[in-house]
């Protein structure tokens, strides 16, 4: 099947079918559906309120609410805690269990890579994610391997650096 360039009549691509390409093949168009705002509906007034306490909430031709795009500040403080993140990693735990067993996981990282259980600070970010704040930078490269799995006999490990991006959602300004 060949897609030709736009045709005069309609604007569309046209899709031509010959003896070569297969008879009786249809062209697929892929459609844009709108996002729809999920369960939850739109966030909070708290949250799409701006700093004098009205609404900055607008209507849409279509009647949807559109919240204001936000852009977060670079504060000394968010500098502080990006330095600190660092020497962060984030764990992906692959095992037969729900949740991850924290003590497992800080066990074979310390025989692994002779680290003190006592240094390793453990955040849960999701059932199967943890986040594992090292004491500086030189143990969370060499804890972090180029990547490599960490593997036991009845779960494995992948370890990622921590980046600012990470679970990030976004849309361009």
């Amino acid at each position: 099947m060949a897609v030709s360039g736009p045709s005069a009549d309609d604007g569309e691509p046209r899709c031509d079918g010959g003896a070569e390409a297969g008879e009786g093949r249809s062209c697929r168009r892929r459609r844009r559906r709108r996002r729809s705002s999920g369960p939850s509906g739109p966030p909070p007034p708290s949250l799409c309120s701006s700093e004098g306490g009205s609404s900055s909430e607008e209507l849409s031709d279509d009647g949807e609410v559109q919240v204001p795009s936000r852009v977060l500040a670079r504060t000394a403080h968010l500098l502080d805690v990006e330095d600190d993140l660092r020497r962060a990693l984030i764990i992906t735990y692959i095992g037969n269990c729900g949740d991850v067993p924290v003590e497992d996981v800080s066990g074979l990282l310390a025989r692994r890579f002779d680290l003190v259980a006592e240094d390793q600070v453990f955040k849960r970010i999701s059932s199967s994610e943890l986040l594992l704040l090292l004491p500086d930078e030189a143990t969370a490269v060499r804890v972090y391997d180029s990547g490599r799995p960490v593997v036991a006999p009845t779960f494995r490990l992948h370890l990622a650096r921590w980046t600012r991006i990470y679970h990030s959602s976004g849309t361009a300004l």
